[in-house]
């Protein structure tokens, strides 16, 4: 609220600012005015937005605290995403409590270096859009800020998944997980 007040004040004064400057030309006055009101107009709207849009534009994606602690953002979707690099290749994990395990889209194993046209479905899982078919696999190594995992179990899914999914088998390697506001912090 204080921020609009400021807002206000500051438009106020542009305006008499403005008009006394202009004396007998009021047109000119009239289009600067109406100039300055768009200025202030997408001012605002661009504060009040501040936080949704420097998401958009330059997602901070994961942080490295002093004490070795990984901090993530919230995105404007309301999830929070952790970029990791897994068998030296960079892949955007959907962090994901609620799932049991490392979770990978063919296409993303695929990137991976996994032949996924050899491996056996013969897993089952349940999911939000039903029982999906599975193949386990083993990945070499996992970089997730300063920390170093090695022969990482994970999950192949036959089903429709848009992205790769961090579950609980990783996330069990933290020994908290803290989510303040917009942002979850992860500490061993």
């Amino acid at each position: 609220m204080a921020e609009l007040f400021y807002f206000v004040l500051l438009g106020g004064a542009v305006s008499v600012w403005l008009f006394g400057s202009y004396k007998g030309k009021l047109n000119l006055a009239l289009q600067q005015a109406a100039i300055w009101v768009l200025i202030f107009i997408f001012a605002v709207i661009g504060y009040g937005f501040r936080d949704q849009l420097g998401f958009e534009l330059y997602p901070r994606q994961a942080s490295i605290t002093q004490n070795g602690e990984i901090v993530l953002q919230r995105r404007t979707d309301g999830h929070f995403y952790a970029p990791m690099t897994v068998n030296g290749i960079q892949v955007t994990f959907l962090v994901d409590t609620g799932a049991t395990k490392i979770v990978l889209p063919k296409e993303v194993a695929q990137d991976l270096g996994i032949r996924v046209s050899t491996l056996s479905f013969v897993g089952r899982s349940l999911t939000a859009n039903g029982e999906v078919r599975t193949a386990n696999i083993l990945l070499d190594k996992m970089e997730f800020g300063t920390f170093k995992d090695h022969a990482i179990r994970a999950t192949v899914t036959e089903g429709d998944l848009s992205e790769p999914l961090l579950g609980m088998s990783y996330l069990k390697r933290f020994k908290s997980i803290e989510i303040a506001g917009s942002r979850m912090i992860l500490r061993r």
